[in-house]
């Protein structure tokens, strides 16, 4: 069943390679967004959750 929905393990793991691979010295800008865009939709993700479990009832 397709979903457009992101998976939530895959962007944690896209997430924990990009930090795996960041230089100690500095970090590119668009790595940083895409860092911030990752985080940001994991939380999401993570909150509604369980506002569509009490919803579906």
């Amino acid at each position: 069943m397709p979903t457009a929905v992101p998976d939530l393990a895959a962007l944690e793991r896209e997430l924990e390679q990009l930090k795996q691979q960041l230089p100690r010295h500095s970090i590119s800008p668009s790595i940083q967004a895409r860092i911030d865009e990752l985080e940001e939709e994991i939380d999401a993700l993570k909150n509604a959750a369980p506002k569509d479990a009490a919803t579906s009832s």
